[in-house]
């Protein structure tokens, strides 16, 4: 190839890249919401009913405290909810109290993976390796 030949595919790849380059440049400066949970979870616990815990059950069971099976539909702040709460705030260092407090929420509302958290789950069962040799 030639010069203009070799300064033309430079210029092409160039301008190819660059709008990616800027659009992540902006993605990463721009500032989420400071909670995606509403501030009137704050001081929940067992045995109240709000609108918006399942917004919580929901993401407790998308990240591995709550079992998949335990439903996410309802409001109401039972057992299965302050035990995984309770898990939540251990796995973090938390205060473990079991209650929306507002830094529990405020770690909950910080962007994530999507990636469970290691060792949840069923909490009353040890994790170990489930595998059989050949």
């Amino acid at each position: 190839m030639d010069l203009k030949s070799c300064l033309q595919v430079m210029f092409i790849l160039v301008a190819a890249i660059a709008p990616h380059a800027i659009v992540a440049r902006h993605l990463h400066t721009h500032k989420l919401p400071s909670s995606i949970f509403p501030q009137h979870l704050v001081g929940s616990g067992k045995g109240h009913n709000i609108e918006g815990i399942h917004n919580v059950r929901a993401f407790l069971q998308r990240y591995g405290y709550l079992s998949p099976n335990v439903e996410t539909k309802g409001n109401a702040f039972d057992d299965n909810l302050e035990f995984a709460i309770k898990s939540y705030q251990k796995f973090f260092n938390l205060n473990v109290s079991g209650i929306l407090d507002a830094e529990t929420l405020e770690l909950m509302s910080q962007p994530r993976c999507g990636v469970p958290d290691d060792g949840n789950g069923d909490r009353d069962h040890p994790i170990g390796l489930h595998f059989s040799m050949i």
